[in-house]
């Protein structure tokens, strides 16, 4: 069971009777996430998050604040989860859990759900610049958090931005491809072939500087 899974089920598992906004929250953002923001209707919403119009209207006012509440979660367990596994192993080792981390499982030859932020800016790029500056930001601070850990693992600032910049493209690339049927054997493929360059980076401080 993956971090996603394990905080969502022992969320339903804890739900009272009564209406509790953080267990619709978490229902609402796991449907943005299937499905993108244009193509979530508020009936979809209001049947996932078991709770009546009324109800959405008074706490949480609208879609889109709604769904910029979700952005913000999805990053703040996205950014929680990178610092906890961080705590367990090495660096780079952490680095290439994350990126192995299969946020939404999915059955064999079943798409997958990919990135909340990353489809986010794929899909609001030329609809709604703000929803994507959003979702950009939140990217942003992920690739900072990178960006730490690779000094952690002993890169000089300035190649670890650059390297934690390059991450975060394999990591768009990686999520993408968790929507079609790339298998995640090949997937863990090129991530690990990624990681044991970076490795061999590590080993070689100097490799990135070009001869005066």
């Amino acid at each position: 069971m993956t971090f996603w899974t394990d905080r969502f089920k022992t969320s339903l598992m804890a739900r009272p009777q009564e209406f509790d906004a953080s267990i619709a929250r978490d229902a609402a953002l796991r449907l943005f996430w299937k499905q993108g923001y244009q193509a979530t209707s508020l009936s979809e919403l209001t049947e996932a998050m078991e709770i009546s119009r009324s109800s959405f209207y008074a706490t949480f006012v609208d879609k889109r604040g709604l769904f910029c509440d979700c952005l913000d979660l999805f990053a703040e367990r996205t950014l929680a989860w990178m610092t906890q596994a961080s705590g367990t192993q090495g660096p780079l080792q952490s680095l290439e859990r994350f990126f192995l981390l299969d946020p939404a499982p999915r059955a064999p030859g079943e798409p997958g759900w990919g990135c909340l932020l990353v489809n986010t800016t794929l899909e609001m790029a030329s609809v709604d610049e703000a929803l994507c500056a959003h979702a950009s930001a939140h990217l942003t601070r992920i690739e900072q958090q990178m960006a730490r850990t690779l000094r952690e693992a002993g890169y000089d600032p300035k190649t670890a931005d650059d390297y934690a910049g390059l991450l975060m493209l394999l990591l768009s690339g990686v999520r993408v491809a968790a929507r079609r049927t790339t298998t995640p054997e090949t997937q863990h493929q090129q991530i690990a072939a990624a990681f044991r360059l970076l490795e061999t980076a590590a080993t070689r401080p100097h490799a990135h500087e070009r001869p005066s």
